[in-house]
């Protein structure tokens, strides 16, 4: 999903004249390099053809791109990812060359405010909403990133789903593209621990999408990362229902068992997980198991 959203310049089709702008927009920035032409052709193609929907992928292509830069940087510590020491004359490690994330929020900025003004004026294509939401998500602005995928769901439901892509095609499977999309989004909001942004999204998709087993393992997840283990046990009780078969909810049950200290219904969980096609789940249940004897 995030190359999908990533590579919204893609096999997009323009009229002949916003194809020029286009063309000339191409080669000065992914060719040529020119920051401050490339600027100018896109004030130029707004000033032209301000209804022209390509020109808003387009300028938040470039300074989305432009706001998040990775350079080489030497320093004493380790960072995250790769990292390349440097050796003194006597093999000790003297530092290290690390890769860094510097990120501009005013080119930022001004990426969401095109995709802005381009979703006012185009309100049902998607990409330009995902790829707005996606930026945010990448800033890591959580409270922005929740708000603008509760908006698109709200709009997504008064248009019964029928949304619109690049070209303004009509877009093919669109619950399934949409479900796959906002389970990513709950992935970043898992990782950075927004459990009461990941429960909103979840609740208004639980809502919009009732007797989903993966909508609901979401919805659990949100109360046991805050501990809330007997209401995460209910909801996962209600996924296991609609698909007794889902590892990931067997285990979020076994688990909650084991922390309200009913060792009986634990074990009778993990024990499910043990003939799982997955060894690493299998050998972990074993390994709970033997933890529970």
């Amino acid at each position: 999903m995030k190359k999908v959203i990533l590579s919204l310049l893609l096999a997009v089709s323009f009229s002949n004249y916003g194809q020029d702008y286009f063309e000339q927009f191409k080669k000065s920035w992914k060719e040529d390099h020119d920051f401050t032409k490339t600027e100018k052709i896109i004030k130029e193609w707004e000033s032209k053809d301000a209804n022209d929907p390509n020109l808003y992928v387009a300028a938040f292509n470039f300074y989305f791109t432009e706001s998040r830069k990775e350079i080489l940087a030497l320093d004493t510590h380790p960072g995250e990812g790769q990292n390349f020491a440097l050796k003194d004359s006597l093999n000790n490690t003297a530092g290290y060359l690390k890769s860094t994330n510097l990120r501009n929020d005013g080119w930022f900025d001004l990426g969401q405010q095109y995709l802005t003004t381009g979703i006012q004026k185009f309100p049902k294509r998607l990409d330009m909403r995902f790829g707005k939401i996606y930026a945010l998500g990448d800033f890591k602005k959580l409270d922005e990133f929740t708000k603008d995928i509760m908006t698109t769901l709200d709009y997504s439901v008064s248009i019964n789903h029928k949304w619109l892509w690049k070209e303004d095609k009509p877009l093919d499977d669109e619950i399934i593209f949409i479900k796959g999309a906002i389970q990513d989004y709950q992935t970043t909001l898992y990782e950075n621990n927004s459990y009461m942004n990941m429960r909103k999204i979840a609740e208004k998709m639980n809502v919009i999408f009732p007797k989903d087993f993966i909508i609901l393992s979401t919805l659990g997840t949100s109360y046991l990362m805050e501990e809330k283990y007997e209401k995460a046990l209910s909801i996962f009780k209600e996924g296991n229902i609609l698909d007794p078969k889902d590892e990931i909810i067997l285990n979020n049950i076994a688990f909650c068992y084991s922390h309200l200290g009913d060792t009986k219904n634990a074990k009778k969980y993990y024990s499910m997980l043990t003939e799982a096609k997955n060894t690493d789940i299998s050998e972990f249940a074993k390994a709970k198991l033997k933890e529970l004897k």
